[in-house]
């Protein structure tokens, strides 16, 4: 292999030391040297892009020029060559400031002996720097490399020391979190997002990792609790970097998934009992058939003595009442015989008030609220009778369960119009949800945890004392609600009462224009309102009852989406209606950012099921209003109404 020449620029004013200088290089190079000599700034600097030399040797002095100059000049144009002064005469002080100045060495022209070793060693240091260089940068592109892995792994992803401090975070830990990457690293601990109950088990996890890559799992889950003091759902990947004492931990938000595998397992409980007790419920009602044929065969008899027939009587009633179990069972289970027609929600509701003060007693007072006109429904009035009865039997029990003074005493019955998914006709987008007759039942009573609203649906089940209820009433709810597609949700805090709210589909082919006018009614608008939900279905269906109130409506998917019409100053909307639930940019953090950015703006937030102590304080707060999901549009757009003519004294 044919070695390259060195390419040599020699700046020497003096052509006889020039010629000296060739002869000592020619000694040690034999030849494979290509000199290029000049003896003024002008040619030095033309050379150095032209001939591209390899290694500079200078003389310190030349007329109009210098060594060291020549040195800056160089480096000025960003060249990283070998630089050696070759001068006279030079003393010690003056060769310290040459290599401070950055030359890569110096000899003295009576030495010039010493040149080759200069050089050589000169061009060592180059191949070394050169090395080193390419070894840098290839790790800052390495670097490069990993950060957009890290930060595009799709998870929030953190590296954490041995001493628990988190070193690195990418942005969907940001999010995640709640905190700034400035407040999270170096200055976190992983455990300040850990909940109590997880704590000592995970830093056990984390020592013993240290000490053994197996000796921990390296997934599983656990509660995750954020700046707001909101609790996550959290699947974590977590191993150990091998060498460094340090973890890659993955965190992956599972809430939602928690959730809907909660409620398909519940779904899956009821379904099987509702099997069951669909089952027994038809055998008993052929032996209680036959117990009520054989008593009314008795009674007939002319000859049965008073104390006889007064026995055959209470067996008669206990049939009865047993009967009426049993139908709650069949409810329940959706095997029970219905006669479905087109009826008028308020008016079975109305025709069903007579029977209710026998139901309740005298000391609750029931306040009925419903909206005229309504859209119709398909239902067997015989059903809507039984959820209705249900739930004010169960409201009254819950009253008389707290105890309050008679004048706190009260259910609230009321009627509007809401949102649920159905088949779309040619007032409503085939790709929107469908319209809703709803129906409340509100009470002041002892209200409801959340382990307790996870099974007052289930058969069976009761809070009340032995022999105070068959925990029958709330199931057989339950099943007319799934009989006939529609769906119940509750809202209940102990100590506050609950809200149980139906959603009934409205009667396909019906009279949307009902549904129209009472929208219109309670509206009249023409301000802009920005619409953010992630839920595309919803948003769709939600603009169109919107427009159709008279109101302009500029969507947005998430967050990042209305943060960008936020900030563009010829977008002025006079309301934002938010979920408070959304992948990136969360609903907390847009809330925050149209506070600052927007003084005037309006803010609606809305959202399922919500954790968030703070954002719920900050629901007090006049300029932050929170519509519970699923709400309903008449509500909605009163509530728009009511804050836009507010504007308008």
């Amino acid at each position: 292999m044919q070695v390259k020449p060195l390419r040599i620029l020699l700046l020497e004013d003096s052509q006889m030391d020039a010629e000296l200088i060739q002869a000592e290089l020619q000694k040690e190079l034999k030849g494979r040297f290509t000199l290029v000599r000049v003896a003024d700034r002008e040619a030095f600097k033309e050379k150095l892009t032209a001939f591209h030399p390899d290694l500079v040797l200078s003389d310190y002095r030349l007329p109009g020029y210098d060594g060291l100059t020549a040195l800056s000049d160089t480096e000025a144009m960003g060249l990283d060559i070998p630089f050696i002064i070759v001068t006279g005469t030079m003393d010690e002080e003056t060769a310290a400031e040459t290599i401070k100045s950055g030359a890569w060495d110096y000899v003295v022209k009576q030495r010039l002996y010493r040149l080759p070793a200069a050089l050589n060693q000169a061009l060592k240091m180059k191949t070394e720097r050169d090395q080193k260089r390419r070894a840098e940068e290839e790790l800052r592109e390495s670097e490069r490399r990993y950060r957009a892995i890290f930060e595009n792994t799709g998870s929030a992803t953190v590296i954490i020391e041995a001493d628990t401090t988190i070193s690195l975070a990418n942005q969907k830990f940001v999010e995640l979190s709640g905190y700034s990457r400035e407040e999270i690293e170096g200055r976190m601990s992983w455990t300040q997002f850990v909940e109590p109950q997880w704590l000592e088990r995970m830093r056990d996890y984390h020592h013993k990792r240290r000490q053994s890559r197996d000796a921990a799992p390296r997934q599983y889950e656990f509660d995750f609790r954020d700046r707001s003091g909101q609790i996550r759902h959290i699947l974590l990947t977590v191993d150990v970097i091998p060498g460094k004492g340090k973890s890659l931990a993955s965190l992956l938000d599972v809430t939602a998934r928690r959730e809907l595998d909660e409620r398909i397992r519940q779904s899956q409980k009821i379904e099987v009992v509702g099997q069951l007790a669909g089952g027994v419920a038809h055998d008993f009602n052929n032996l209680l058939t036959v117990i009520s044929g054989y008593s009314d065969m008795i009674l007939a008899e002319k000859e049965l003595t008073p104390v006889m027939r007064q026995r055959v009587n209470q067996i008669r009633r206990a049939g009865e009442r047993a009967q009426k179990l049993t139908n709650q069972l069949l409810a329940f289970s959706r095997k029970q015989m219905v006669q479905p027609e087109s009826m008028d929600l308020n008016r079975v509701i109305r025709e069903s008030m007579g029977m209710l003060p026998s139901l309740i007693g005298e000391d609750i007072k029931v306040v009925l609220e419903l909206v005229d006109p309504i859209p119709t429904i398909v239902a067997d009035p015989h059903q809507i009778e039984q959820v209705l009865i249900n739930l004010v039997v169960n409201a009254r029990d819950a009253i008389r369960e707290k105890g309050a003074a008679v004048e706190l005493r009260c259910i609230r019955i009321t009627t509007g119009l809401g949102v649920m998914l159905g088949e779309a006709n040619e007032d409503f987008p085939a790709e929107t949800p469908g319209p809703a007759v709803v129906w409340t039942v509100e009470d002041t009573g002892v209200g409801m945890d959340k382990f307790t609203q996870s099974r007052i649906f289930e058969p069976f089940y009761t809070t009340k004392e032995t022999g105070q209820g068959t925990g029958l009433g709330l199931a057989s709810v339950f099943g007319i609600i799934r009989q006939n597609n529609a769906d119940i949700r509750v809202i209940s805090e102990p100590g506050k009462g609950s809200v149980f709210r139906v959603f009934w589909p409205v009667e396909r082919g019906g009279d949307y224009a009902v549904f129209r006018d009472s929208l219109q009614e309670s509206s009249g608008g023409h301000e802009t309102i920005l619409l953010v939900d992630r839920d595309d279905d919803l948003r769709a269906f939600t603009r169109v009852v919107l427009e159709q109130a008279g109101y302009h409506v500029t969507e947005a998917s998430d967050g990042e989406s209305a943060m960008d019409l936020l900030a563009d100053p010829s977008f002025s909307p006079q309301v934002m209606i938010t979920d408070l639930e959304m992948p990136g940019i969360r609903g907390e953090r847009l809330v925050k950012v149209a506070r600052r950015s927007r003084s005037g703006l309006h803010l609606i937030a809305t959202e399922g099921f919500y954790q968030n102590h703070e954002m719920k304080r900050d629901v007090k707060d006049s300029g932050l209003h929170f519509l519970q999901k699923p709400y309903l549009m008449t509500d909605l757009i009163r509530l728009i109404r009511r804050l836009l003519g507010n504007d308008s004294g």
